[in-house]
């Protein structure tokens, strides 16, 4: 009987690296004028504005060198390998590595916005003029003009701005500095999360990813509701796997609906993923926590957020 061999298996994880290997060193050759045309026709405006150029010029320089970091990572030796790892992880795992990459994440976003200075735009504009109506006592209408009121758009993002500006005053600086406080918060967060459902290593690499992250970073300079609602999402995902260990469920259950009434005043869709944090939470503490309960405390609680 002869015996056929199998092919050997090829790891979907180690094509994936592949294949983005390959992206990454097409940069090298691919002119950045095709990669300007691209963005422009994705552009809101019609118009590149420096900034965007300064993003894909250092995605250009910053790929490539990815690329070759992962190629000799990939056809280093076992020993090699491992002994980057062993370094890797006592770095991660040091005290102050968490610290260290939140004022990394603060720093990168404040260089940012003082460096390369917006002012809003759009829907941008939008929301700063609306949170100055608010501030002033104008209610939430569309316009000054009209006096219509609004129901399509939520007034989370516009809330939130006025309530600083009530101390503050109005200033687009202000707000791009709560972008910027919103932000290390989200790393934060993250890190939070990913120590729970991994471990410290992943949690700090996670945070570090973040914090670095050019679109992330490029956002801080938008008066947008996507940080927050990114951070109270986040926020919301660590509440639920805190009722793990919770000795009352029935007021973890609460205390994330309230974080999810939150979020959906951000932004409508938060308002579906109330049964997904009560999901989150019947499989961490039944029999003690039925799902109909959890469901019932987290979408009445979210109501009782959004009724005002």
């Amino acid at each position: 009987m002869v015996r056929t061999q199998r092919a050997p298996r090829i790891s979907l994880t180690l094509l994936l690296t592949v294949m983005a290997v390959i992206l990454g060193l097409t940069m090298v050759v691919t002119p950045l004028e095709p990669l300007t045309r691209l963005a422009l026709l994705i552009s809101p405006r019609d118009i590149l504005e420096p900034k965007t150029i300064l993003l894909l010029v250092w995605l250009k320089r910053a790929l490539p060198l990815l690329s070759v970091a992962t190629l000799l990572w990939l056809f280093a030796p076992r020993p090699v390998q491992i002994n980057a790892r062993r370094q890797a992880a006592r770095l991660l795992h040091n005290a102050w590595t968490f610290p260290t990459i939140l004022v990394l994440a603060y720093g990168v976003r404040l260089a940012w916005i003082l460096v390369y200075p917006t002012q809003p735009f759009a829907d941008s504009e939008w929301y700063y003029r609306t949170a100055v109506q608010l501030r002033d006592g104008a209610g939430f209408v569309y316009d000054l003009q009209t006096r219509r009121p609004l129901v399509s758009w939520p007034v989370g993002y516009p809330l939130f701005l006025a309530t600083i500006f009530r101390v503050t005053g109005p200033s687009v600086w202000v707000a791009k500095l709560a972008n910027i406080v919103l932000a290390v918060a989200c790393v934060a967060l993250t890190y939070d999360l990913a120590r729970r459902l991994f471990n410290v290593y992943v949690a700090a690499l996670a945070a570090l990813l973040l914090a670095l992250l050019p679109g992330l970073v490029v956002y801080t300079s938008l008066v947008s509701t996507d940080l927050l609602f990114m951070t109270i999402f986040t926020g919301a995902y660590v509440a639920s796997l805190r009722s793990w260990d919770a000795p009352r469920p029935g007021r973890a259950a609460l205390a994330v609906g309230i974080v999810n009434g939150a979020l959906a005043l951000v932004r409508g869709p938060g308002l579906f993923m109330a049964p997904a944090w009560a999901w989150l939470q019947w499989q961490a503490m039944r029999p003690r926590l039925s799902l109909p309960r959890a469901l019932l405390l987290t979408v009445t609680r979210t109501f009782l957020v959004l009724a005002p």
